[in-house]
């Protein structure tokens, strides 16, 4: 890349061309962070490249990387989903419930639980409460009482969530807790 030196009154400028255009690197994040979703291979470079994603300015890149997170079924990545459970971008923080069931899919984790109930107890788009709420009842729990505790906050949403997915947030918790045995 050829660089010109302009001096301007004891001033010297290095001209350069344009740099790349940031709609050009943020399609290429996008394209980065689909590639490492496509292989699911769960290795520390595949993380990273998810992980730069979830910091991108794009919401649809943020979005993306959260899915992989959850896509990748991969219980001990769920603390990565914190932050964007808290984005200023309420599709992100949709998204971000949902990967937080899938994260932890066929497992019992009181952790995506917590994750979930702290975010419901202050989320006000009813859309996300929605999200959420039927993630929470989606989730495997390992008693009765944190089962009851779920249902809790599943009722709560329905005051003022998504009626459609609190629905089916009631409709999965009763599902999934009558086969471990517990009834609600």
């Amino acid at each position: 890349m050829p660089v010109a030196v302009v001096c301007l009154a004891g001033v010297s400028l290095a001209l350069r061309p344009d740099p790349e255009p940031v709609g050009h690197r943020q399609d290429q994040l996008l394209q980065a962070v689909i590639e490492a979703d496509d292989r699911r291979d769960g290795t520390a470079e595949t993380l990273a490249q998810i992980l730069v994603g979830t910091e991108a300015t794009d919401p649809l890149t943020q979005r993306i990387a959260v899915r992989a997170l959850g896509r990748s079924e991969r219980p001990d990545w769920l603390e990565h989903l914190r932050g964007p459970l808290w984005s200023p971008d309420a599709e992100v923080r949709a998204e971000a419930a949902n990967a937080v069931g899938q994260a932890v899919y066929g497992e019992v984790s009181e952790p995506a639980y917590q994750m979930l109930a702290e975010r419901l107890a202050v989320e006000s788009d009813a859309w996300v409460r929605g999200r959420i709420a039927q993630t929470i009842g989606r989730l495997l729990y390992g008693s009765a009482e944190m089962a009851n505790q779920a249902e809790s906050a599943v009722l709560i949403a329905a005051a003022n969530g998504d009626t459609l997915l609190v629905a089916r947030g009631i409709e999965s918790l009763v599902r999934q807790q009558r086969r471990a045995g517990y009834h609600l």
